[in-house]
């Protein structure tokens, strides 16, 4: 054997095992870039049943954003790898993003829990109690929201 062939033969083999291993690395961020995406549609799913349930006053809007929150929340136990930037960061905020949803659903389920089980004259202690449930419905709903922009930010995704 010459060594004309044999160093083709290994540039060859080299070659080849390079493409194998861009196509390994290029199939590794595909995938964390569809569980990212994926993850979005989610959650922007959850957020518009959740700004249309006031208005629209609904009775099935709460089967609706509990069923949305428990998809958000599977679509939140992503793992990327570290390929991505900022990987840890983006994990535990989707978590995060994923648990205040669930606690918003659980908030709006109390507050109309309430509304509906009063009546129209209400004293002023159920008016309180009526306001600070709807207080700590925003301030969840604002939380969700920070947690989401900071993911966003994270994420370097484009709309």
């Amino acid at each position: 054997m010459t060594p004309g062939k044999k160093y083709g033969r290994l540039l060859i083999l080299g070659l080849v095992a390079a493409a194998g291993i861009f196509s390994l690395f290029f199939h590794m961020y595909r995938k964390d870039i569809r569980a990212l995406e994926d993850f979005v549609a989610a959650y922007r799913r959850f957020d518009m049943i959740m700004a249309t349930h006031p208005e629209g006053g609904r009775p099935s809007a709460r089967d609706e954003a509990a069923e949305a929150a428990a998809r958000l929340q599977a679509k939140a136990s992503l793992g990327l790898s570290s390929l991505i930037r900022n990987d840890a960061e983006l994990m535990k905020l989707a978590l995060e993003v994923a648990d205040f949803s669930r606690q918003e659903v659980d908030a709006l389920r109390a507050l109309d829990v309430f509304c509906s089980s009063r009546s129209q004259n209400r004293d002023s202690a159920e008016a309180a109690e009526q306001a600070k449930l709807e207080e700590a419905y925003e301030a969840i709903r604002e939380k969700r929201s920070a947690a989401y922009a900071r993911f966003w930010e994270f994420s370097g995704l484009k709309d």
